[in-house]
This record gives structure tokens, C-alpha cells and sequence, in this order.
């Protein structure tokens, strides 16, 4: 049925089946990490001079259609 959770989907709360592209998510971790970000503990960050460099330099280095969220 296609309300199976499996490796690449995920059933939300309210019943809808959201299938994942782990490829596509594989490529965005590259980006992000090539942008000069570190993951560690589920989340990505960068602090104190890391941070200055992602957002004045690194971001314009990510692909025009993605949402950024921060500062």
C-alpha cells in the first residue's frame, strides 16, 4: 500500500507519504559542506569565522532554488 514507511518514505502525523530522493540529498550534503558548513548532531553549522565566510561567501555558492534560512 502506499502508506508503507520505508528507507526512502516517510508517513507524516496527518496520514501523507512523503518520498525521499536520497541521491538529491546526498548531492545537497556535498554542497553544503563544500559551502564550508559542518554536520554534527543532526544539524548543520558554522561559528565564529566559519560562520562569517559561509554567509559572505560560501552561500552564493549553493543553487539559486534552494530556501535559505538564517540570518
Amino acid at each position: 500500500p502506499l502508506t508503507y514507511a520505508g528507507a526512502t518514505t516517510h508517513v507524516t502525523t496527518d496520514g501523507r507519504l512523503l518520498r525521499r530522493d536520497v541521491g538529491a540529498e546526498a548531492a545537497a550534503i556535498d554542497e553544503v559542506l563544500r559551502a564550508g558548513l559542518s554536520h554534527g548532531g543532526g544539524a548543520f553549522l558554522a561559528r565564529g569565522d566559519r560562520a562569517v565566510e559561509f554567509w559572505t561567501r560560501g552561500v552564493s555558492s549553493l543553487p539559486d532554488g534552494w530556501q535559505l534560512y538564517g540570518p
